[in-house]
């Protein structure tokens, strides 16, 4: 069981899942499902220093405290396709770095 599996309670979230100012600068040039999803995935790598295997990991209050952070729809979830996101190398192209989508 993930971290954010035994943390999804409304105060956990709270918690574990607020966007700090230099995260919401990282949001700034994204939007709908790109702008969650990449939330999403930025707050679960901070807390798993991983990323999750699939969109199952994360749980639906996660999503839904992340969603109103980010004025973003928490269904646009569902179109985001976080498929792979740790198998991506980072723009330079070191295999060591992975870079978000």
């Amino acid at each position: 069981m993930t971290v954010w599996r035994r943390a999804a309670s409304p105060t956990s979230c709270s918690l574990r899942h607020a966007l700090l100012e230099e995260d919401q600068e990282r949001l700034r040039n994204k939007s709908g499902a790109n702008r969650l999803g990449f939330a999403l995935l930025l707050k679960f790598f901070e807390v798993e220093v991983r990323f999750p295997e699939d969109a199952g990991e994360i749980p639906v209050p996660a999503v839904s405290y992340v969603a109103q952070q980010v004025r973003v729809p928490a269904e646009e979830w569902v179109a985001y396709d976080c498929a792979g996101a740790g198998d991506q190398a980072a723009p330079d192209g070191d295999p060591g770095r992975v870079r978000l989508p």
